[in-house]
């Protein structure tokens, strides 16, 4: 009987300090995330909840920073912002892709896009679409960044009545220049939706 009772009681210290050290290492997590300093989110918002056909679609890209020091954060969307996905009515948009140039390099022009965002920030960006004679209506641009080759911009069509969907998550591949700390990413992804009207 006694070594039955020595074992129990080893086994009820093990589990013991098994809870112990479980809510331990869930306590310091919980504090290595309060204190990030690079706890960055991104928002997605329309102008209005709907646009007319051929009237060009403004939605309103916010980074927040929700961390506990400054960060640098772009206030460009060439080479940030990526579509994860781009529907109309539950239908992946008809879209293009072409090489696109710009005067100096995008990676310079993105160093040059950075500003310090302190705890409680944002950085507003406005993603508006243009007239596209391929796509025939009004299309939305990405750009993906590419370190060793050409950069390809991504046209998506905003031209058909319906009701879109987009998913996009930011991320910083340039440079960090005179910034001690930059957020690279990525976020989350966001979400929005707006309706074109006939």
């Amino acid at each position: 009987m006694n070594a039955m009772h020595r074992t129990r009681a080893r086994l009820a210290k093990a589990v013991c300090l098994a809870v112990l050290a479980a809510a331990t290492m869930t306590s310091c997590a919980a504090v290595s995330n309060l204190a990030s300093p690079d706890n960055v989110v991104l928002g997605l918002a329309s102008a209005q909840p709907a646009f007319a056909r051929n009237e060009a679609v403004r939605i309103k890209v916010i980074l927040e920073n929700q961390g506990a020091a400054a960060t640098g954060l772009s206030e460009m969307l060439d080479g940030t912002l990526a579509v994860t996905s781009f529907t109309r009515d539950g239908v992946d948009v008809a879209r293009r892709r072409s090489p696109i140039e710009y005067e100096d390099d995008l990676a310079t022009v993105l160093e040059r896009s950075l500003r310090s965002v302190g705890p409680g920030g944002r950085a507003v960006m406005n993603w508006k679409s243009a007239n596209d004679r391929t796509l025939g209506g009004q299309a939305v641009r990405t750009v993906a960044f590419s370190g060793a080759a050409e950069h390809m911009a991504t046209y998506y069509s905003v031209g058909a009545p319906g009701t879109y969907e987009i998913v996009a998550s930011y991320a910083y591949p340039g440079p960090a220049g005179a910034f001690g700390r930059v957020f690279r990413g990525p976020t989350r992804e966001a979400r929005v939706k707006f309706v074109i009207t006939p």
